[in-house]
């Protein structure tokens, strides 16, 4: 307890002269005196399966490269990366907003990711895996039957990014869908319409999902 508060204290009056951390540091924090900034491994956030994964690393390696430089004197970043041609890492490094946007924008629209589309995410949950599978399985070809009615895309029932939590397996499935309120419509008539679920399983709807993890 209080650890934090220590080191960050330290480093601001300066009886430490190099901070390591991790994303915490990027943030919320003013040190004036800071002429040097390292990103390790800047792009591995590329990897995630996450549509907003480019728009993520993209604010990150801004907000981190603005730590340099707040005072007087210039400031230097250096970023270590295994895709330096990358547009989120390019766009980062040129400060260009707008071409990120275009360009994530243009992404976005071919493959009906929001902002052009609404998400939801279904999340089956449960320590014991066939019923999982059981429950999942059900649920796509409800999802798919009453995807004409609603206007909207399934994708999935799979195997979630991190498979396994405290022990309960775990699988989603993505609604995209045109506007709002059929997204909420699609979702309200997948929780009327699923029957018989095992009280081991655990069934979460989550409209507007930020996670997909």
């Amino acid at each position: 307890a209080g650890a934090l508060e220590k080191n960050l204290d330290a480093f601001r009056n300066q009886s430490a002269d190099i901070l390591i951390g991790t994303q915490m540091v990027a943030k919320g924090h003013d040190f004036p005196k800071v002429t040097l900034v390292g990103i390790i491994c800047a792009d591995s956030s590329l990897g995630f399966p996450d549509f907003r994964a480019a728009e993520k690393t993209f604010q990150l390696i801004t907000q981190v490269a603005g730590r340099a430089g707040r005072g007087d004197r210039p400031g230097h970043v250096i970023i270590q990366t295994f895709q330096p041609n990358h547009f989120a890492l390019e766009c980062a490094i040129d400060h260009d907003d707008d071409k990120f946007y275009e360009l994530e924008a243009a992404s976005r629209e071919k493959t009906n990711y929001p902002p052009f589309s609404r998400l939801g995410v279904i999340r089956v949950e449960s320590l014991d895996e066939k019923k999982v599978e059981e429950v999942s399985r059900r649920l796509g070809q409800l999802a798919r039957s009453l995807s004409q009615q609603y206007s909207t895309s399934i994708r999935g029932p799979v195997a979630a990014p991190i498979e396994k939590i405290k022990g309960k397996h775990r699988k989603l499935m993505l609604i995209l869908a045109p506007k709002p309120a059929l997204l909420v419509a699609n979702m309200r008539s997948l929780q009327k319409s699923l029957k018989s679920v095992p009280s081991s399983v655990d069934v979460i709807y989550d409209v507007d999902a930020h996670d997909l993890l």
